[in-house]
C-alpha cells in the first residue's frame, strides 16, 4: 500500500516539481535531479508523512530549498578555464623569470 501511495504521489506531482526546478535552474538534468531529491527526501521521512497537512506545498517547499542549495553550491564551483591563469598574467611572466646558469 505504501509503495502504491508513493507511485501515486510521484505521478501526481512529478511535472509540477520538474517545472518549478527547471524554471529556476534552466537545466534539464539539474531539474531532474531536484525532482528525484525532492521525492527521495519525502520517502526517507515516511514516518512523518501523516504529519504533512498539504503534500503539494510540502513538495514545492522541499524543491525550492533544494534549488537554492544547488544554486549556492554551483556558485562555489570555479571554472578554471574562465579564470586568468598565471601563464597569461604579464606580472607573473615578468616577475618570476627563472634564471639558468650562473
Amino acid at each position: 500500500m505504501y509503495s502504491e501511495a508513493c507511485q501515486l504521489c510521484f505521478s501526481s506531482y512529478y511535472k509540477l516539481i520538474y517545472f518549478l526546478a527547471f524554471r529556476e535552474l534552466k537545466n534539464e538534468e539539474d531539474a531532474k535531479d531536484i525532482v528525484m531529491d525532492t521525492f527521495t527526501t519525502l520517502f526517507e521521512r515516511k514516518e512523518k508523512i501523516t504529519e504533512i497537512k498539504d503534500i503539494k506545498n510540502y513538495l514545492c517547499a522541499t524543491a525550492r530549498h533544494l534549488v537554492i542549495k544547488h544554486s549556492i553550491n554551483k556558485k562555489r564551483i570555479v571554472d578554471f578555464d574562465e579564470r586568468e591563469t598565471p601563464q597569461n598574467d604579464s606580472y607573473f611572466n615578468n616577475a618570476f623569470v627563472l634564471r639558468v646558469g650562473g
